[in-house]
């Protein structure tokens, strides 16, 4: 009797012990706000995912004479035989799918060989003005998408064919350039490298800086040249920084919509972010939705071959513990010829685009660029006679509604991004190689593996009915704001948890020997003390706002309508001057906004880079 009774105590002492172990590990704070940041990330993150793939399996209303004896909501393979099998899988699907891929492997070579090119001339040679070619050198990508395809459009554009006004370049020459110029992959291509090379420029000049200069000069006393070294010794050491570019680069083309909407629709060229918008506009939100899947799944195969291919190199060390030397290539002669080029490269990128768009928005008449067609009607004119009736942009109330409408959300993204972005940083840099942790890392990266017209299209769908306890919330303001807030949660908790990972735990113990309760602790240290990264988070959140397009498209209303949507609208309606100066106002408000930024709060933005556009 003796032994059994002595093994159910001994039993019962050690579950007793496991349940207070279980106990005071789920009472620790960062465990806590793990649990409740897992819940909201599955609840607003992934569960919207998996109710579009739902969505597709269900009968939709507006198809139901389409599918005789199909009751609404009853599962049906319809939508993915429509899309994947049917005489119209090459218009719906195929033909998308394939323009996507030969953007988005165009545009990232380029962008990957414009970004190492930059990065290594600014960081590893001895080129001169490098102050202002880095501040320079990242102008394109804090400029709008759209803002490069109407510049474009301005210097390319010809009249004949479509009988419409011709471009700059005809209105000098009297040269009509073909229409693979104006339209189609090719600028769509040129475009996009110009506006994305900044990840690889940004992320490889950090690894570059690092690169010990004695690796090259052993090279060079043993014969090698300088392309030889390059190719050789200095890029493959790059690989991780390579493959972190690349898949920033690749994953925005899978789902950038300004740009290919402007220079491939007029032209019915259809990538699957275009597709998924023209299938939402129709009412065909199950077909589009299946557009939006192959995105995901894309993006996903993308980062996991990207996963294996660095996973199976165990050396990328530019820094050890005998020190770097850093010695500078010298370009000799070609040293000034190659920073001109840089220059007028730069300078084409970002001012050329610019005064573009001013100049066509004070022509009275499209077409005709001498100086006597010049008016400021478009900005301050107030004529009902003139252009339908179209004032100019600073006297137009609908105007300084957007813009209103765009600071506001601006603000309350940009703080809710910033705030859940240090949460999500304190609990995961204290969690740290856990698997709690690791779960909350990877759901708070989800939002940028899916395109941001996907993630629109998710919530358009979401909104429609109450989400648990939250409201319907379609056509409302407060939609914008979490869509917003959620999608931009990768960069707000990259910078959250860099700030997070130098604040020491010993300050909270210390706090809490002292009675401190956590929330105080909190509040009154650790916000403090990461500033920086909150405000990081905030900036790059507010500033990806302003040049948000493809994330609201879907959602706006006519009472939620911000500065992008607007310019959309003026473009699709031919009224370029407006257009052309709704883009140059917002890519003016963008970049004294990142400028002031940087100033007040001495924040560097390219430490948490990777915005959407």
């Amino acid at each position: 009797m003796g032994a059994p009774i002595a093994g159910t105590q001994a039993r019962t002492s050690s579950l007793r012990v496991r349940t207070n172990k279980f106990a005071d590990w789920i009472k620790t704070p960062h465990i806590i706000l793990s649990i409740i940041l897992i819940s909201m990330l599955m609840y607003f993150v992934l569960s919207p995912f998996v109710q579009i793939i739902r969505t597709t399996f269900q009968a939709q209303r507006v198809d139901l004479k389409r599918m005789p004896g199909v009751q609404e909501g009853d599962f049906t393979l319809f939508y993915w035989h429509r899309t994947l099998v049917s005489a119209m899988r090459k218009n719906l699907f195929f033909e998308p799918l394939r323009n996507t891929l030969v953007v988005t492997a165009g545009f990232t070579v380029f962008s990957l060989t414009i970004g190492i090119i930059l990065s290594y001339l600014v960081t590893r040679t001895n080129l001169p003005f490098k102050k202002f070619v880095s501040s320079v050198a990242i102008v394109p990508y804090v400029i709008p998408s759209w803002p490069l395809a109407l510049a474009w459009l301005t210097l390319t554009k010809s009249d004949a064919g479509s009988g419409g006004s011709c471009g700059i370049f005809q209105y000098l020459t009297g040269i009509a350039l073909p229409e693979w110029v104006t339209y189609g992959p090719v600028p769509i291509i040129i475009l996009l490298s110009i506006k994305y090379y900044a990840y690889t420029y940004l992320l490889l000049s950090a690894a570059f800086s690092t690169l010990d200069s004695q690796l090259e000069e052993s090279a060079v006393l043993h014969g090698a040249n300088r392309w030889t070294i390059f190719r050789r010794i200095v890029l493959p050491i790059m690989i991780p920084a390579l493959g972190s570019a690349f898949i920033l680069t690749f994953s925005k083309g899978l789902g950038t919509f300004g740009i290919p909407s402007f220079l491939g629709v007029p032209r019915r060229y259809y990538t699957l972010s275009t597709i998924l918008y023209s299938q939402m506009q129709n009412r065909r939100t199950a077909e589009g939705f299946v557009a939006a899947i192959a995105m995901v799944i894309l993006a996903s195969i993308l980062i996991y071959i990207n996963a294996r291919v660095i996973g199976a190199r165990k050396q990328f060390t530019t820094v050890s513990g005998k020190g770097t030397k850093r010695t500078l290539v010298d370009l000799g002669k070609w040293k000034y010829p190659v920073a001109i080029l840089v220059i007028i490269f730069l300078l084409s990128a970002s001012i050329l685009p610019m005064g573009l768009l001013l100049y066509q928005s004070l022509m009275s008449r499209m077409g005709n660029y001498s100086f006597s067609n010049l008016t400021l009607h478009y900005w301050i004119g107030t004529d009902p006679t003139v252009r339908e009736g179209h004032i100019g942009l600073l006297v137009n109330p609908r105007v300084w509604t957007a813009t209103k409408n765009t600071i506001i959300l601006g603000t309350l993204t940009g703080i809710g991004s910033a705030l859940l972005g240090i949460l999500l940083g304190y609990a995961i840099s204290r969690g740290r190689g856990t698997k709690l942790a690791l779960v909350l890392e990877q759901l708070s990266f989800l939002p940028f593996l899916i395109p941001g017209i996907a993630f629109g299209a998710i919530y358009l769908t979401m909104s429609a009915r109450p989400m648990g306890p939250i409201p319907p919330l379609y056509g409302t303001f407060a939609l914008l704001v979490l869509v917003s807030t959620v999608k931009r949660l990768p960069n707000a908790t990259r910078s959250g948890t860099s700030s997070m990972m130098q604040v020491s735990m010993e300050l909270e113990e210390a706090a809490s020997v002292h009675g401190s309760s956590w929330f105080n602790t909190f509040r009154k240290i650790m916000l403090p003390l990461t500033k920086n990264g909150f405000m990081a988070g905030f900036v790059l959140t507010f500033i990806g706002t302003m040049t948000a397009l493809s994330l609201i498209i879907l959602l706006y209303t006519p009472s939620t309508i911000i500065l992008p949507i607007l310019t959309f609208e003026y473009a699709n309606r031919e009224l370029r001057q407006l257009s052309d100066g709704m883009s140059l106002l917002i890519a003016i408000l963008v970049l004294v906004g990142t400028y002031l930024a940087r100033k007040i709060t001495g924040t560097d933005l390219s430490k948490a880079f990777g915005g959407e556009n």
